[in-house]
């Protein structure tokens, strides 16, 4: 298979590949397919080709894996081998903090990193853990299970016997608790393995799905992708935990075709303007001395207008609010690159309203670092109310922001 690196707002043509092999017509028109079974604009459609947006991670369909990959700097003399490994590093530092995902990529040579994809390293991470829950052994629960049996076991359902078997009356309906592993979080696992077993790029990723799969009967788990909204973990379950977070971004990922074993397409995607918030809300959170009083919020709805039919908000990406009174802290991330150290004319009305409303005298827009570096300040003609830009390196391990300052 194919692996085609990409980077925001880049364009991928039907034809030959720089990386070698070819972008057919089919796979083009496979993934037109499938976004307009998603419902959702996750890239443009152009003349023979799709023009990628803000959405990063992987497409993969027939014998080509798409990797989309972030960038902030425009500086075309770097060679696309070091442009590939450090964002893909970036991506992945910031996808373990935003979704608390413990990938192990990190820290790998260059060449590891781009000779696998997002994908594979999820995979793989997925398969890992499930091996060491299987290892421990599959947890057990009890479930009250309705069957037509031959002896009696558990409470006789009158009713439904007389129904069933009115003929053979040698057999009994009863309903009886039964201790098995016949559960959720055994039918996630399976569900999850199904779907690497399909999906999975390399053959070796496949081939460990397989193995795994003979642990567990030979039937098609059903899964209810509103579980994992439900789970609640306790101390036989929490073992379970860093499985599930890799099971349900490969099931809710897979393609609605994988139900028929096809494998035309899977799309494991991120808004990076969301991933950029929720890194900048954990650098945020890092800053802070422990000593200081006060509360950090994320995307905390605030009411701007309202009549008798509609109410309408506004969410600053993040809020600090301090319990000695003074007065709070208004963060905005941007995943954008000014050319000059000078806001937009909507986001200085933005972060206007933001003090106005919340009380505030002081703002901030936080950028990625690329050719402006440190921070800039303004006024507003509203004397007392000032908004400033800090650029923060991506890049770094642990950017630090002085943002009480």
């Amino acid at each position: 298979m194919t692996i085609i690196h990409r980077f925001e707002h880049e364009t991928l043509r039907v034809g030959r590949l720089p990386e070698g092999g070819e972008f057919t017509e089919e796979q083009w028109l496979s993934l037109i397919r499938w976004q307009d079974n998603q419902g959702f604009p996750y890239f443009s459609v152009i003349h023979r080709g799709i023009k990628f947006s803000q959405w990063v991670g992987v497409l993969q369909t027939g014998s080509i894996s798409i990797e989309i990959l972030p960038k902030a700097e425009k500086d075309k003399n770097l060679s696309p081998e070091f442009l590939i490994d450090k964002w893909k590093r970036i991506l992945y530092r910031i996808l373990h903090v935003s979704l608390n995902l413990d990938l192990k990529t990190i820290d790998y040579s260059s060449i590891r990193l781009q000779n696998h994809t997002l994908l594979d390293h999820l995979f793989r991470r997925f398969l890992d853990h499930s091996e060491e829950i299987i290892n421990h052994g599959l947890i057990k629960t009890y479930r009250e299970v309705q069957a037509n049996r031959k002896a009696l076991k558990g409470r006789l359902m009158v009713g439904r016997n007389e129904a069933l078997n009115h003929v053979h009356r040698e057999r009994l309906c009863t309903i009886a608790t039964e201790y098995d592993k016949n559960n959720v979080w055994n039918a996630i696992l399976h569900t999850g393995l199904l779907v690497t077993a399909r999906q999975a790029r390399t053959e070796s990723l496949r081939a460990r799905a397989r193995s795994l799969l003979l642990y567990f009967p030979d039937v098609k788990p059903h899964i209810d992708l509103h579980v994992f909204s439900r789970l609640q973990y306790g101390r036989r379950t929490e073992a379970y935990r860093p499985m599930v977070r890799y099971a349900e971004l490969i099931i809710r990922n897979a393609s609605p075709d994988l139900q028929t074993g096809s494998r035309q397409v899977f799309g494991l995607l991120f808004d990076m303007n969301k991933l950029w918030e929720s890194w900048v809300l954990y650098c945020v959170k890092r800053s802070i001395p422990v000593d200081t009083q006060c509360t950090v919020t994320g995307q905390s709805l605030h009411r701007f207008w309202s009549n008798q039919k509609t109410t309408k908000v506004v969410k600053p990406d993040i809020l600090i609010r301090f319990k000695d009174g003074r007065t709070p802290i208004i963060l905005d991330s941007k995943w954008k690159v000014p050319d000059t150290p000078v806001p937009s004319d909507d986001d200085l009305k933005q972060m206007y309203v933001y003090e106005k409303l919340l009380g505030s005298n002081s703002s901030t827009l936080i950028y990625p670092e690329v050719h402006l570096k440190g921070t800039y300040r303004g006024l507003y003609a509203d004397a007392g109310h000032t908004l400033q830009m800090t650029f923060i390196d991506p890049a770094e391990k642990m950017p630090r922001l002085d943002i009480l300052k």
